[in-house]
């Protein structure tokens, strides 16, 4: 019945109904739930493409074909945005980028001021069919991502170049009005509470807040760490400004409090901590395992991982880190706590509404 009535509530050009019934369609038939909103994007409905474009990339197919991006393409000519940023991601370092960093200079030139992208480059004739094989091949090459830093006894691996400058500063400019004090979690009430020990500000990336590039994030991080997407929590962005810090502590589970068992039964113990920095401060922000004498302070870009337990999920004392106060300037992190099992989150997104 509910189903019904989203179909006649999308027929009537209501546009998240027309999105419910997609995602509807999703569960049983990828192929029917993209043939349906790319069929609505030719009878107008902007977004409709870049949403059956989306789902089959991250919840479907799990990679691109020209098809796709022709699509995009077309979203893009209609001033799509999301779309049009999503064909830059993908364009870097092809002959094609130039082009859409001038369409977006024609469409947007806050979003292109913002993102710091270059406001003179060199003109690109329109992006045509036969650009999409080779925008298709940059986005699906293994880059097979080699450490530039390992420690093997606690798991760190610290690997550079894992994301754009673009995707670093869309992240900073999409949240930054959205953040709030951040919290630590109080054993004995069973919730989070405001204290001294971390001072950030923080978001929790879940519901609106995901996109393509959230998304996108995601899969990456999956697939450096080796574990499926569905055991991690939802990615938490912080910022650290001016003095603010994350005295040492531990990310796994320490101690044997009812709140803390009750805590680990949504995805068990937090086994790997991914570190994703946006923006680096001028001066402090760095992260330092204090029982290893190593401290870290990488470019944007970069993704810092290592094990909070060992394989009989003991917690590792190595793993002991702060993140240390900003003297200058402001810090940008984006972090992935994954689980030993899938998480409620995880479920929803990657095991539940997309099988």
């Amino acid at each position: 019945m509910a189903i019904a009535t989203l179909s006649k509530l999308a027929e009537q050009r209501h546009v998240p109904a027309t999105f419910a019934y997609a995602d509807a369609l999703l569960d049983d038939s990828p192929s029917a739930s993209y043939e349906y909103l790319t069929d609505k994007f030719l009878q107008g409905l902007i977004g409709a493409a870049y949403r059956a474009v989306l789902n089959k990339v991250f919840f479907s197919a799990d990679a691109p074909d020209s098809a796709d991006i022709a699509w995009l393409n077309a979203e893009a000519n209609k001033a799509n945005i999301e779309a049009l940023l999503v064909l830059l991601m993908m364009s870097e370092n092809t002959d094609y980028y130039n082009y859409y960093v001038n369409q977006l200079w024609t469409i947007s030139p806050d979003t292109a001021t913002q993102l710091n992208l270059p406001r003179s480059v060199a003109k690109q004739s329109e992006v045509g069919e036969v650009a999409f094989p080779e925008i298709v091949n940059n986005y699906n090459k293994n880059r097979v991502l080699k450490p530039t830093l390992e420690m093997k006894d606690v798991g760190i691996a610290l690997y550079q170049n894992v994301f754009s400058p673009m995707i670093c500063r869309h992240f900073v400019l999409k949240f930054n009005p959205h953040m709030q004090p951040s919290l630590i979690f109080d054993p004995i009430s069973g919730e989070g509470k405001p204290n001294s020990v971390r001072t950030s500000t923080y978001l929790q990336v879940s519901g609106a807040h995901i996109d393509w590039f959230s998304l996108e994030v995601e899969k990456r991080l999956a697939s450096l760490s080796g574990l499926p997407a569905s055991q991690g929590e939802p990615l938490s962005v912080l910022k650290y400004e001016q003095y603010q810090q994350y005295k040492p502590h531990y990310d796994a589970f320490v101690g044997n409090d009812a709140a803390l068992h009750e805590m680990q039964k949504d995805g068990g113990q937090r086994i790997k901590t991914q570190i994703c920095y946006l923006q680096p401060a001028e001066e402090g922000g760095e992260t330092a395992f204090l029982r290893k004498g190593l401290t870290v302070n990488p470019p944007a870009g970069s993704v810092l991982m290592f094990d909070n337990v060992d394989d009989d999920l003991n917690v590792l004392t190595a793993s002991y880190h702060a993140g240390m106060p900003v003297v200058k300037g402001t810090k940008w992190i984006m972090t992935k706590w994954i689980r030993a099992e899938t998480t409620h989150y995880g479920h929803s997104i990657y095991t539940l509404k997309r099988k």
